[in-house]
């Protein structure tokens, strides 16, 4: 059994997956890490690469998962992008931030934020 942070966020990104790919979405990579930072989930939406950050709770009180999701994560999670971009020979691709915010207790995504960031973030 997964317990602690990482095993609540492997939960929360399971859960977005699987949302994601009854979107139709293809899941090109999870987990991607370099020294920079770490892809929560790498998807194809069928225009776009999708770089998902993936915010999950167990409690609705507090602040929302996103907000956790500010100015120094976005410039750590576009360095990181940029890296599987070059890994993957796609830096001229056209790629855009989404964040994901799931409710553990319900197993759902309660938010998706389309386009929550720009790369100059």
């Amino acid at each position: 059994m997964r317990g602690g942070r990482r095993g609540q966020g492997d939960v929360g990104e399971d859960v977005a997956v699987e949302a994601l790919r009854a979107m139709g979405w293809t899941i090109l990579d999870r987990n991607a890490a370099w020294r920079c930072g770490e892809l929560d989930i790498v998807a194809w939406d069928g225009e776009q690469i999708v770089f998902v950050e993936v915010k999950s709770r167990r409690t609705r009180t507090g602040p929302r998962p996103e907000d956790g999701v500010d100015r120094t994560k976005q410039r750590r999670l576009v360095k990181t992008a940029r890296r599987w971009l070059h890994r993957e020979r796609a830096v001229r691709a056209s790629a855009r931030f989404d964040v994901v915010s799931v409710d553990l207790v319900t197993g759902t995504v309660i938010a998706h934020h389309r386009g929550a960031f720009e790369a100059s973030g």
